[in-house]
């Protein structure tokens, strides 16, 4: 079904039909309701309607934007007791880098904030640019508090050779725990992922 007419081609667009998240939403209702996609002359969608098979139903969702994380990079927060939790992921180093900027100011209990590459768990082969140096400052622990934790990930901390390396996301705790890389001897510890918050938008 189309949707509208004279609207121009926009190579531009704000949404990426290739995000997972959304093949997945498609995959997933066509399952339990009959779909219908409401697209511009391009094939973007625009709106999708879920009709109810039994009823006949509607239900009508506006299609906006999509976010994709192609480089994704976490914060690591290291408080004042050397417990180290885990930001993000975030598209890339500066993004993450920003938000280390605002826990900075507002972090009353924070001694240190440094980024890493989040590592894919579907590869337990760490490349050498998985890891980044130990902060100088004591890690004893990693912080843990899965009450309503959206994400795991799993901070790998390698005393031997002062580094670390964080893999995820893992949908639980018990994902995580059983995640070992194929080499080396590391201390495991799992993190719940702390959200970061999408940047507030430019106005022209």
């Amino acid at each position: 079904m189309r949707y509208g007419t004279g609207t121009s081609i926009d190579a531009g667009s704000p949404f990426d039909t290739d995000n997972h998240a959304w093949q997945r939403f498609t995959t997933v209702a066509a399952d339990h309701f009959d779909v219908v996609t409401w697209t511009r002359p391009d094939d973007r969608p625009v709106m999708v309607s879920l009709v109810d098979l039994h009823t006949g139903d509607t239900f009508t969702v506006a299609v906006l934007d999509s976010l994709e994380v192609r480089d994704p990079h976490v914060l690591l927060a290291l408080s004042t007791t050397g417990e180290l939790t885990v930001h993000g992921p975030a598209d890339g180093v500066a993004a993450v880098t920003d938000y280390g900027t605002h826990l900075a100011v507002t972090g009353t209990a924070l001694q240190a904030t440094g980024t890493v590459p989040l590592h894919a768990p579907a590869s337990a082969d760490l490349p050498e640019t998985a890891w980044i140096d130990l902060p100088p400052n004591p890690v004893t622990a990693a912080a843990y508090d899965g009450d309503g934790a959206r994400a795991v990930a799993l901070v790998l901390i390698d005393r031997e050779r002062d580094r670390l390396a964080v893999i995820g996301p893992f949908p639980n705790r018990d994902t995580a725990e059983r995640w070992r890389p194929t080499s080396g001897t590391v201390e495991q510890h799992v993190v719940a992922l702390q959200p970061i918050p999408p940047a507030t938008p430019t106005l022209p």
